[in-house]
């Protein structure tokens, strides 16, 4: 029911979420409650096994050194990436520096569950 982001090498399913909130150079998603993130999660691991699911943070901001799913906004979300993580989800974030003219990943960041 979900269109996910990406399709890699026909196997690889990626959900890619934008992340402008940073705390304490903590990135945190979401900035709001997302019925749609959680749905995304579900769905994702609802896959059939030959598909590899992965979930993508794409922090838009550079004063950032981890990330972590945002308790406080959204508890239930969080819950379910740790969830989804546990069995199988792949979970990264990485952060990017935005200029005018490009958009670039820096590094990848540590992901605090």
């Amino acid at each position: 029911d979900s269109r996910f982001d990406l399709l890699v090498n026909g196997t690889k399913v990626v959900e890619v979420k934008s992340v402008t909130l940073v705390r304490n150079r903590t990135a945190m998603f979401p900035d709001a409650p997302t019925l749609r993130g959680r749905k995304h999660l579900k769905d994702l691991l609802r896959l059939p096994g030959n598909y590899e699911p992965a979930i993508v943070f794409v922090v838009q901001r550079e004063d950032a050194e981890r990330f972590t799913p945002n308790r406080e906004t959204d508890p239930e979300f969080a819950e379910i990436l740790k969830l989804c993580h546990r069995q199988g989800l792949t979970v990264k974030a990485f952060l990017c520096r935005v200029r005018e003219e490009e958009v670039s990943i820096q590094r990848e960041l540590p992901v605090i569950f």
